[in-house]
């Protein structure tokens, strides 16, 4: 009643005004005709603003178009101080993976992988049709294994980027759902998680995986909620798993065999983030040398670094859906899309020096 009775009231204050004004001012002024375009103009663009502010696409089509008209290095003020960043436009990017100089990233929006270098412009790495690639990671002995998110299942690629081997299902004869993420494991294999429903509510069918080199794929866990973000450290024997709707990062003890033992809860997300989009959580994770974890909190904008001990902090990226992280040496690479829910799901990749990361770590 509150409500309703203030909209009449705003809106019984308006026609008053708006007649006495038009009749004794605007129509005696300048006309009917003149009046009534300037109304129609008006409207229209009435219209276009709020249209754009509720869908927030034509913002993001501007950001995007304002990145891909500068030179590929670009610099300017990062978070945690005066650091260079290169920003590169990208149909929802994921899964970076730093190989040698080199940056290879997937783009889900245009079922393709890419690689960066220095200045260059991006190059198609490996492209498949309704593949829908979230993540690339090391196989084999030089190749590499690239995860088909929309198409449900693993494509084993080249160095030179050419398909080889596909697969669909784990040894046991169950489908992959959705494959997401992927850790290497050091010895030729990979670590992946295969999600299940994106859904607030939705049943706990999410799972670990692990693929030899040989291809043979065997489930190590299940019943999580969307497993989403995974990284593998072989000094501690440790692999991360974000369980993305539990709002969680999960640590599982790694066996000899790499089977997985009880997990404990690495980081509650939900105590160091809040998010009005409901599906907020942890994403990719990344390890660097020094111990320090970087996880991706979807929905939020923002990195979590969990410090080597055990501290928290955060870095703020302007990718409302940032996806993944990767370090290699002195180097970072921050991805993510600003918009998650209307293609081409525009977003960039970010690459700046990793001390703008773990500057947060010192309050720098």
């Amino acid at each position: 009643g509150k409500t309703t009775g203030l909209v009449y009231a705003v809106s019984t204050l308006g026609n008053v005004v708006g007649t006495l004004f038009t009749t004794f001012y605007l129509i005696p002024g300048y006309g009917t005709r003149t009046i009534t375009i300037a109304f129609g103009v008006t409207l229209i663009v009435v219209g276009v603003l709020l249209y754009a502010l509720k869908n927030r696409l034509m913002l993001a089509y501007a950001a995007m178009l304002a990145i891909a008209v500068l030179p590929p290095p670009r610099a300017e003020a990062a978070a945690a101080g005066s650091a260079p960043v290169r920003e590169i436009s990208a149909s929802y990017p994921e899964g970076p993976l730093w190989d040698g100089g080199r940056l290879l990233y997937t783009e889900m929006g245009r079922d393709r992988v890419m690689s960066w270098k220095d200045a260059t412009t991006p190059d198609v790495f490996w492209q498949e049709a309704r593949c829908g690639p979230t993540a690339i990671a090391r196989f084999g002995a030089s190749g590499f294994l690239v995860l088909c998110h929309q198409g449900k299942k693993l494509v084993e690629v080249s160095a030179a980027g050419k398909t080889l081997r596909e697969f669909a299902s784990a040894d046991d004869g169950t489908p992959l759902q959705d494959p997401n993420d992927a850790s290497s494991d050091g010895k030729g294999g990979v670590f992946f998680t295969d999600p299940g429903t994106f859904r607030k509510g939705a049943a706990a069918t999410g799972r670990v995986y692990h693929i030899a080199a040989d291809g043979k794929v065997r489930k190590l866990a299940d019943g999580l909620r969307y497993a989403n973000g995974i990284a593998y450290d072989p000094a501690s024997r440790r692999l991360l798993v974000s369980e993305h709707l539990g709002q969680r990062v999960l640590a599982y003890p790694v066996n000899d065999d790499l089977s997985l033992g009880e997990p404990k809860t690495f980081l509650d997300v939900a105590r160091h983030v809040t998010s009005d989009y409901p599906e907020t959580g942890p994403d990719g994770i990344e390890l660097d040398a020094d111990g320090n974890a970087y996880v991706a909190i979807y929905g939020a904008g923002m990195v979590l670094i969990v410090g080597a001990d055990g501290s928290v902090s955060e870095h703020i990226v302007d990718t409302p859906f940032v996806t993944n992280v990767a370090i290699a040496g002195d180097d970072a690479a921050v991805v993510g899309s600003y918009i998650n829910d209307v293609p081409p799901f525009p977003g960039k990749v970010a690459i700046l020096p990793r001390k703008a990361l773990t500057g947060s770590l010192h309050g720098n």
